[in-house]
């Protein structure tokens, strides 16, 4: 989900209207896992059985759980997610922490789930859950009555009520529409000696094992439904409702959603060498852009299947939400996502096909099902592994479409790239010290939480492919991927997959911007008598090019390795014309760059990136009013 936003129409109203008047020290996750052991692909599985009451908008579920102890440890307790509490009132932490709005959404109508049974399965005895599952708690501590050793295997039942919110931060109900995300009672993982117990941060996303899913959803009949998974069948009861049945295989989470007046656009894609059926349920007044969202669902499966590994599931489901329902746009789970559209700008002649915000959703959210729905990092903890990777997939899907220059917008007096938006993001927050690896509640507020994971998070890792060319760096993420699909990889795992697929240490890397503070700057001292002066301002030492143009018309390229604080030039006999530091614009995480050039006579293009900058400044500002996630 690129940033807290994921109103697509107020960004592109927003813009259309600019488009006219403008004709540290390494932290605890600094520690790798050392080598992983074999995919964790069946720790915890559930079979899944709901009934949706339309008028009261709540839940009746069963569930049965089976979960295998993937530790070498023996587990006295288990820790369940409650995550639809966060909603309950308006004094919950994750209400409180978000000042009652997400995404330019406030939270109108309550939500809730309260556990009525949870026993050991086959007349087991009755876990005891705080406050007899009536709690108002996001996480909850279950005791077991007997202790499950490594690798041993236990299976529960439970049965619950949810109570759905108006549509608010990825979930809820929009009238007879239902987007139904985080509203089951769901195992937290247990990973490296301890349970993931934090309570659900507003800021925060999600953390989960693999297993597999059955799941059974009865509803009225004149609904149609989408789910994770593969849908199974479909039976008529005689009460007038149905039963509609979906299986979900190596995945980390379903969700579904249901709305009589979808319509359901079914294509079969040949991407990355393979087949995947993809079903885009879309609202009537987007039916018109249907082929121009299965283009860029085609283009992501093709792009990052290619680059990382073919997409690994059957089937993949793409909701487009109503208007009225913005605040379920923008989401992803494993083999279902949300997206959004152009909103007002839909087909106005010479500007919607130039907006490409339909695409950027799109495109970002199929990105997470390989980051984090295949390489499941801890999404709260680390939030830059999942966000950052997706946006950086985002950014350069959108550069080999459109070109680097113009992927957000391509308009006749108004051009924009993805990355000097994303530049222009980290800049104007203030972030560019920020540790990447740090705990996403623990973050000053939402913007920098965003300008930091999103876009510092997307620069890092463009960075490092400017550094080590695409070719060799996808190999290095491909290798990563390979490596950790099915686990749970940290930012130190990320580092040493890379550092081995490069044959590079790249501790420099990451104590510098990952676990530390450290930031990248360099600028271009005096031009004197055939001589230049390359200043490093920023304490990060970072390999860099330097070019020198001569009077001439020749230029000789160096690379500086950005030890010292200071290079000198010599032009060997010719006069200097000018200086370029980074002249291929390879580091984007050098934010400040009007320093990075100088000539004999002034430029325009200090200004052109000055203004860059505004403008990815006012993006950052419309984004934070709601569009991807």
């Amino acid at each position: 989900m690129p940033y807290p936003h994921r109103r697509l129409s107020a960004l592109t109203a927003a813009l259309l209207a600019l488009c006219l008047l403008l004709s540290g020290v390494p932290s605890a996750a600094a520690q790798s896992s050392g080598p992983p052991g074999g995919p964790q692909s069946d720790v915890a599985s559930y079979q899944i059985q709901v009934t949706l009451d339309p008028q009261s908008k709540q839940l009746q579920g069963s569930e049965r759980i089976t979960y295998r102890n993937p530790s070498a440890d023996t587990l006295t307790e288990l820790w369940f997610h409650l995550y639809l509490n966060a909603f309950r009132s308006p004094d919950t932490q994750w209400l409180r922490e978000s000042g009652g709005a997400h995404r330019g959404f406030a939270a109108e109508e309550p939500g809730w789930i309260k556990v009525e049974r949870l026993a050991l399965a086959d007349g087991g005895p009755t876990l005891l859950l705080p406050d007899g599952g009536d709690t108002a708690e996001t996480n909850v501590r279950v005791p077991l009555p007997k202790a499950l050793g490594p690798g041993q295997t236990l299976t529960l039942e439970a049965t619950w009520t949810a109570q759905l919110p108006r549509v608010f931060a990825r979930t809820g109900y929009a009238g007879d529409f239902f987007m139904v995300g985080q509203w089951y009672p769901k195992l937290a993982v247990y990973d490296r000696g301890h349970w993931d117990s934090e309570p659900w941060h507003a800021n925060s996303e999600f953390f989960a094992d693999f297993g597999n899913y059955d799941l059974a959803v009865t509803l009225p009949q004149s609904y149609v439904t989408g789910a994770s998974g593969v849908r199974q069948g479909e039976t008529a009861n005689a009460d007038g409702s149905k039963t509609v049945r979906y299986r979900a295989e190596r995945v980390t989470d379903v969700a579904w959603t249901a709305w009589p007046q979808y319509q359901a656009v079914d294509r079969q894609m040949q991407a990355a060498g393979q087949t995947t059926q993809v079903e885009l349920l879309l609202p009537a007044s987007e039916a018109g852009d249907a082929e121009r969202h299965l283009a860029a669902i085609r283009a992501a499966l093709d792009a990052y299947g290619t680059w990382y590994g073919a997409y690994p599931w059957p089937k993949l489901t793409v909701v487009v939400p109503p208007e009225d329902a913005g605040g379920a746009g923008g989401m992803e789970y494993p083999t279902l996502v949300t997206t959004g559209s152009n909103g007002p700008t839909r087909g106005l002649p010479g500007i919607d096909n130039g907006i490409y915000g339909l695409e950027t959703v799109t495109v970002h959210e199929i990105a997470h099902e390989w980051f984090p729905m295949q390489v499941q990092s801890n999404e709260a903890a680390e939030a830059w592994l999942d966000e950052g990777f997706a946006d950086y997939l985002t950014t350069r899907l959108l550069g080999r479409l459109y070109g680097p220059d113009r992927s957000v917008l391509n308009l006749p007096l108004l051009r924009l790239g993805y990355v000097n938006q994303q530049r222009g993001v980290v800049g104007s927050a203030g972030v560019e010290q920020e540790p990447l690896a740090q705990p996403s509640w623990q973050f000053q507020s939402p913007y920098t939480y965003a300008a930091t994971v999103y876009g510092k998070g997307s620069l890092a890792l463009l960075s490092l492919q400017g550094l080590y060319g695409d070719e060799r760096f996808t190999a290095a993420l491909h290798h990563y991927a390979d490596v950790w699909r099915w686990r749970h990889p940290t930012s130190a795992d990320l580092r040493d997959a890379l550092a081995q697929a490069l044959g590079q240490n790249l501790d420099w890397f990451f104590n510098s911007f990952v676990f530390g503070r450290d930031v990248v700057d360099y600028q271009v001292g005096a031009i004197t008598d055939g001589q230049a002066t390359v200043e490093r301002v920023g304490e990060a030492r970072y390999p860099v090019d330097v070019r020198l143009d001569f009077a001439d018309g020749s230029s000789r390229l160096e690379r500086w390795d950005g030890q010292e604080r200071s290079l000198a030039l010599a032009g060997d006999g010719k006069a200097i014309a000018g200086v370029a530091v980074d002249p291929e614009e390879r580091i984007t995480l050098e934010i400040n760059r009007l320093d990075n050039t100088r000539l004999e006579q002034p430029a325009l293009a200090p200004a052109l990136a000055l203004a860059d900058r505004w403008l990815a400044f006012v993006q950052m500002l419309l984004q934070l009013v709601g569009q991807v996630g």
